[in-house]
């Protein structure tokens, strides 16, 4: 089959049934017996209709490819096809491996169009959170060596006081630092240290990461995200408020109860 024949038909792998040729029966002249292969030059052919990731990989016009089946990488040359039907098929040529997969009818391949190094965890173990947001001249740090803010706080008589409240740091940006939402409420007012200054807790913003359960508890930790397929992610390591290589992480993010682990 041609790449200039192929259809969606084709690529449905329901639609095909694997003939074994090899069998205790008698044969007559003109049944197939056996597959041939002559030469190391063999294609993979995926089917691909949005037409700027068709053209991102014509331009690349050598992809790596890893097979899944033996984790084995090639580089294959790219090229590319639309047919009648305005179904586009992208296909990678290779020069080599011929016999490891001239069994294989249908095979399942990862393209690695930006390759990256840094620590792999399944998409299962992703989450997003939210956090409250707080100017970073607000943050202190406690007699215990924790950090936190003070609060304004009334007892039920009205007078005012203050009130240290730890809010470890899930990430430090621009706009200010990254707390915990089971720590403050929205509308507390913080107190800047040696200052008049106020400020009122509202502004939110959310977070990628993972749970690190290193502790014995699941504790969030902010990842960045190098390179991400369907079934995991490639993070940077060693970052500020990341992971590092040996750091346990939950599985399923999922199955997380964030009050909890509080």
């Amino acid at each position: 089959v041609t790449l200039q024949n192929m259809t969606a038909e084709r690529m449905d792998e329901t639609r095909y049934d694997k003939q074994q040729l090899v069998s205790n029966q008698l044969v007559e002249r003109g049944d197939p017996i056996y597959k041939l292969c002559t030469e190391e030059n063999w294609s993979v052919v995926i089917q691909e209709n949005d037409p700027e990731k068709v053209q991102e990989l014509e331009d690349l016009k050598y992809v790596k490819i890893r097979f899944l089946k033996n984790q084995d990488e090639a580089w294959g040359k790219v090229s590319t096809y639309t047919n009648a039907d305005g179904d586009s098929f992208v296909q990678f040529t290779f020069t080599n491996s011929m016999i490891t997969f001239c069994r294989d009818r249908f095979l399942s391949i990862e393209l690695i169009t930006e390759e990256e190094r840094g620590l792999k965890i399944p998409n299962s173990a992703i989450s997003e959170l939210n956090f409250y947001i707080v100017p970073k001249a607000y943050i202190i740090t406690g007699n215990s060596g924790e950090q936190g803010v003070m609060r304004e706080r009334y007892d039920e008589n009205g007078a005012q006081s203050t009130e240290f409240v730890k809010t470890p740091i899930y990430n430090e940006g621009e706009d200010g630092c990254y707390v915990d939402m089971t720590a403050l409420r929205g509308g507390d007012i913080l107190i800047q240290p040696d200052s008049n200054s106020r400020y009122t807790v509202s502004r939110q913003a959310s977070l990628i990461g993972v749970y690190n359960i290193n502790k014995g508890y699941a504790d969030f930790r902010q990842i960045k995200i190098l390179y991400q397929n369907d079934e995991y992610a490639i993070v940077r390591p060693n970052t500020t408020y990341g992971l590092s290589v040996y750091d346990f992480i939950v599985l399923d993010a999922a199955t997380v109860d964030r009050e909890k682990d509080e």
